[in-house]
């Protein structure tokens, strides 16, 4: 089956990452990789990268890579709110962390990432509310360097380390990324938690 890849469906002009999302797009071109990595990208499977909001209806029963929280993309929001995912009000992380911006150790605006700053993020993996069959991957940052760094966890031994990822568990993965001249390195888990879809019939 084809994997979708809903990437970033609502922009704003500037975040810390870039103009219009750059470390989503990192992030994406990563998510790829990573297919290639495990053969996923033979012929009749190959990816499908979707832009626009016209096209998302008919790809909602693959298996999805959601690149984007829900400020900047409307997938990711959908997904979220049908599993009745608690969304913040400013659609951040949390209420303290304005969308697109990154932040020193004092928690004061970083700017660029060109300086030292932190950034936060979540992987979420939850089974698609839309096909049971099929699986959900969220990778959602403060800003593109959290949702690159996302990606980058997503390739990494310390997810499959985690006893509930071992067991196919619906699962929020949250994690801080150090950003050096901007570029995210080691995003180190903080803390992991299953989740529980409140979609009426979907068994979890």
């Amino acid at each position: 089956r084809s994997t979708l890849f809903p990437y970033t469906t609502l922009f704003r002009s500037w975040e810390a990452s870039g103009l219009v999302g750059g470390g989503g797009m990192r992030a994406a071109l990563m998510v790829v990789q990573l297919l290639n990595d495990l053969g996923l990208q033979r012929v009749g499977r190959k990816a499908s990268i979707i832009y626009h909001s016209d096209k998302i209806g008919e790809a909602l029963e693959y298996n999805l890579f959601c690149i984007g929280g829900p400020d900047a993309n409307n997938v990711t929001a959908m997904v979220l709110n049908r599993i009745g995912y608690p969304i913040p009000e400013n659609n951040g992380l949390a209420p303290g962390l304005q969308p697109g911006r990154i932040y020193d150790r004092n928690g004061v605006d970083a700017g660029d990432g060109s300086r030292e700053a932190l950034d936060f993020g979540r992987l979420i993996k939850i089974q698609n509310p839309y096909n049971k069959d099929r699986c959900v991957f969220i990778l959602w940052g403060s800003s593109g360097y959290g949702t690159w760094a996302a990606a980058k966890l997503l390739h990494s031994g310390q997810l499959r380390s985690l006893p509930r990822v071992r067991q196919g568990l619906d699962i929020e993965i949250q994690f801080q990324t150090e950003i050096s001249d901007r570029v995210p390195h080691g995003p180190e888990i903080t803390h992991d938690k299953e989740l529980l879809s409140q979609v009426p019939g979907l068994a979890v």
